[in-house]
């Protein structure tokens, strides 16, 4: 597999613009009609904005070995390797470990459980893109940065981050727990910290009509170089009712909170929305001959 791309972010009022150029070959080899190896180098060259950031450009090279085995009663996915940062007008390439592990076991036919762990070296522009585009490779959970503007800065970062989740669903009653524990070394920002946090999800199907949803998450960062610390808690609930086979209404709830020991950093964010959707109904054209 050959692939290519190319990205663009542009954020108005900001010094993080930046444009990157993304290449990578992969060779793949089933083991079997759910097992696969491969072998994979991944290149992405990004630039910025000439005097924005600490440096005007960054590549980014990853070598890694991946295993893979997907079937009904487990999911598991492997990565090792290596990868190695070369930062212009910096001190040299360096180079870092690259391991990732997911694997999921069902434990019946309604539950199952998932762990995950990761040990590589990511970016904050590239976190900015999650939310639009789908990496080639496996990327972190985007960090938090304060400078000021609350947007990340052009610097990589070292994250060590395990994680547990639990869930059960028959169909009716679902519901979903996950715990993890995080560790982000910073390269140029003095903001390391440490994370831990936890997350309950619960999902309840009446009907095919009417839906129900609530959730609650805890997060708790401790910045040692800052003397800083921040509790997140966010709690919502849900529902979705379908009138008829056109009009759908949704109702959303939420709450979340931030405690902080930093000046002017706590506060409290609640939220209510109502969504009423229309479809015209249309279905896809079918040939009757």
């Amino acid at each position: 597999m050959i692939g290519a791309r190319y990205g663009r972010l542009d954020v108005q009022n900001s010094n993080i613009d930046n444009r990157r150029y993304t290449a990578y070959v992969r060779g793949v080899h089933a083991l079997s009609s759910q097992a696969k190896l491969s072998l994979n180098y991944e290149a992405t060259r990004t630039y910025f904005e000439p005097g924005a950031q600490v440096f005007d450009k960054v590549l980014r090279e990853d070598w890694f070995g991946r295993y893979e085995n997907r079937s009904l009663i487990n999911t598991t996915a492997l990565d090792v390797g290596v990868s190695r940062v070369t930062q212009y007008g910096g001190e040299g390439p360096q180079d870092s470990r690259l391991a990732r592990l997911s694997t999921s076991q069902r434990l019946s036919s309604q539950s199952a459980l998932r762990v995950a762990l990761t040990d590589q070296v990511s970016d904050t522009y590239t976190d900015l893109l999650a939310g639009v585009t789908n990496p080639t490779a496996p990327r972190e959970t985007p960090v938090v940065v304060f400078n000021g503007s609350n947007l990340a800065t052009g610097d990589l970062y070292h994250s060590r981050r395990g994680e547990l989740e639990y869930s059960n669903d028959d169909g009716r009653f679902g519901y979903t727990l996950q715990g993890y524990a995080r560790n982000v070394d910073f390269e140029t920002l003095d903001q390391d910290y440490q994370e831990k946090g936890g997350t309950f999800l619960w999902r309840w199907t009446y009907s095919s009509e009417l839906r129900f949803n609530a959730s609650t998450a805890y997060a708790k960062r401790t910045f040692p170089s800052i003397s800083r610390q921040d509790t997140d808690r966010s709690s919502g609930v849900s529902g979705t009712y379908r009138v008829n086979g056109r009009v759908t209404v949704a109702l959303n709830a939420g709450r979340f909170a931030r405690e902080s020991t930093a000046l002017n950093s706590s506060y409290v964010d609640n939220q209510v929305m109502m969504i009423l959707s229309y479809s015209t109904g249309f279905t896809d054209v079918q040939s009757r001959r």
